[in-house]
């Protein structure tokens, strides 16, 4: 039962009461409502008692003809008789009722209703008040124990919300400097691609190449994807510029698209390696002691043979990065070496 529910039927109690109380104060009680006075008969004069005086029999049997005066005298004979007469015993629920020796006058039998009367409303009175005091009582026990456990739960919400809110920012700043550490780790060991390994595969006497062996090896501290790799293989005159690879430009006669297999991981102190076969032959090598990385070509300039490339790769923080090599072949050691221009050949650029 709710707290309101618990009021309503309390106030509903001493609502119907009260009401009972007034109705039994309207109503007359008569001395036939006593058992006693029930069983007595009742004729219709009273003879005195044998022991009783004369003048006290006469007092008793009539009213008095004249008020009382407005001193209180001591009591007298009458008095007595007329208080022995009857008396107001207590029944159930407040209800007094009237008990005598004997049949009453009209004057007494209103005189003992109205103690009747008094006794009762007195008694319903305090009835009335006793469970107000009770329903208060119990009320306002209910409404503190209903306050103390608001007041707790309250507490304990309020408690439970700030300990959420602070686990929270705990949580959140844990992750950022996770995250701050991650990427601190990541930039000291990214993974980090070299070449490793470009010679000539040749043939025939003398020789001429007819194509490239190469290994891709990963020099850094974490793993690398491979997202784009295109190598070339390619004949340049002495005097012509050497070019770096774009991975995004025209396809070359030579060209090599992918040698690498996209979205191959490529762990730390590993390497891939492959071979590439050239469409046409090179000229016969010959071993130039002066200039040992050019080839003679009949009727035509001496020339390089480059081997050249660019591969993209990601590192575990998903930041895109690049290598790139520029190989020229050493008539001696059928060896690619590097050019002496070192922007065309780079381990890690984060471009």
């Amino acid at each position: 039962m709710s707290m309101s529910q618990r009021w309503f039927l309390g106030l509903l109690l001493v609502g119907v009461m009260s009401a009972a109380a007034a109705v039994a104060d309207d109503q007359p009680v008569t001395p036939a409502e006593s058992p006693a006075s029930a069983a007595a008969p009742a004729p219709p004069s009273v003879t005195p008692a044998a022991s009783a005086p004369t003048g006290a029999a006469d007092l008793v049997a009539s009213p008095p003809s004249a008020p009382a005066p407005a001193s209180v005298p001591a009591p007298s004979a009458a008095q007595s008789v007329q208080a022995d007469a009857y008396r107001i015993v207590p029944g159930a629920e407040c209800a007094w009722a009237i008990q005598s020796t004997r049949p009453l006058t009209p004057e007494e039998t209103e005189t003992a209703a109205r103690e009747v009367r008094e006794k009762s409303r007195d008694c319903r009175e305090e009835e009335i008040l006793r469970t107000q005091q009770s329903i208060a009582s119990a009320t306002g026990l209910q409404i503190k124990q209903a306050n103390d456990e608001l007041t707790i739960g309250a507490i304990g919400t309020g408690t439970l919300v700030l300990a959420t809110i602070l686990l929270g920012v705990a949580f959140r700043a844990t992750q950022r400097t996770a995250k701050l550490a991650e990427k601190a780790f990541l930039a000291s060991n990214r993974p980090r691609l070299i070449l490793r390994e470009a010679r000539a595969l040749t043939a025939g006497e003398p020789k001429f190449v007819t194509g490239v062996y190469f290994a891709i090896a990963n020099a850094g501290e974490t793993p690398a994807r491979i997202q784009h790799a295109k190598f070339c293989v390619q004949f340049r005159a002495g005097s012509e510029p050497a070019m770096q690879l774009d991975l995004d430009g025209p396809w070359l006669q030579g060209d090599f698209d992918n040698p690498i297999a996209v979205g191959h991981l490529l762990q730390p102190g590993v390497f891939v390696d492959g071979s590439l076969t050239l469409a046409e032959k090179s000229p016969p090598v010959s071993a130039d002691s002066t200039q040992p990385t050019l080839l003679s070509r009949a009727g035509a300039h001496p020339c390089h043979l480059c081997f050249y490339g660019k591969i993209r790769y990601l590192d575990l923080a998903g930041v895109p990065r690049n290598m790139a090599f520029y190989r020229i072949l050493h008539g001696k050691t059928f060896r690619f070496v590097p050019f002496d221009d070192a922007q065309l050949e780079y381990a890690d650029d984060g471009r």
